[in-house]
């Protein structure tokens, strides 16, 4: 779990969590990805099954710059 101090660190650094589904139509239901609007990478190794999930992998990401 991200604690939301963690969270706001990440929005402040570009990162937010997209569901696809709603972007991409019902194939991509329940599927989500972290993207940075900043640095424009985003999750393309997979996609996450939940929102708190994509924040976990973005802040994985992160970490490892």
């Amino acid at each position: 779990m991200i604690a939301d101090e963690r969270k706001a660190q990440l929005e402040a650094l570009g990162y937010f969590v997209e569901d696809m589904g709603s972007e991409y139509g019902c194939y991509f239901d329940d599927q989500y990805r972290w993207m940075n609007n900043v640095t424009l990478d985003f999750q393309d190794y997979g996609t996450s099954s939940s929102v708190e999930d994509a924040w976990i992998e973005a802040d994985l990401y992160e970490k490892s710059l």
